[in-house]
């Protein structure tokens, strides 16, 4: 339709490393919202695991556009500096200036809303995006949207039925559960020596 505002999504994690969980939420997305672009986004340097060792932003990188280079309509967005602290208010302010007055739809997943309320400048955030969560677990709809509009009253929640893979990145690396990565991406981790174990 003519003059309708463009929908982008806008996908981040550490994605370390990408498995099959993320491509399924991509195409959950890419099904339930029908956005014109998804932009998925890795945190350089994750605020939230400061204190923990993650793979180099260039293998996670690397491994992403395994996934998701050929996608229609996906594009790995890492244009984060060396020395920036990775910060979802930061990425949606760079995107909103790509595509102005385009209506943002901020994937996450149920896991990560739990600790939403310490995101920097959350409020604002909520103000600015409809925040698409991906089910993981057994969280009751109303439970997750309750959760937002106590931090924002304005929140605008759509939740999708969980995705089929229980898929983890701690499992692959805990317990080298290898079922839940992509062959093109463990032929990658293991071409690279990416994680010692791995």
């Amino acid at each position: 339709m003519s003059g309708a505002k463009k929908k982008i999504g806008v996908f981040g994690g550490t994605f370390d490393p990408v498995h099959k969980g993320h491509s399924e939420v991509v195409a959950a997305v890419k099904k339930e919202i029908r956005p014109d672009k998804i932009y998925v986004v890795p945190a350089r340097n994750p605020w939230m695991k400061e204190d923990k060792k993650i793979a180099s932003f260039k293998h996670r990188v690397e491994m992403l556009k395994v996934v998701f280079d050929r996608a229609k309509n996906v594009e790995i967005m890492a244009d984060e500096k060396a020395e920036e602290t990775s910060y979802t208010k930061t990425t949606l302010a760079k995107i909103g200036k790509k595509h102005p007055g385009s209506d943002l739809f901020l994937v996450l997943g149920e896991d990560v809303i739990t600790r939403i309320n310490e995101w920097k400048g959350i409020k604002e955030i909520l103000r600015k995006v409809t925040v698409v969560c991906v089910k993981r677990g057994e969280q009751v709809d109303n439970d997750i949207t309750r959760q937002l509009k106590e931090i924002n009253q304005e929140a605008r929640v759509v939740v999708l039925e969980k995705v089929k893979s229980s898929a983890s990145s701690t499992e692959y690396k805990n317990n080298n559960k290898a079922s839940f990565i992509s062959k093109d991406v463990l032929e990658y981790i293991y071409k690279n020596n990416v994680y010692k174990n791995g």
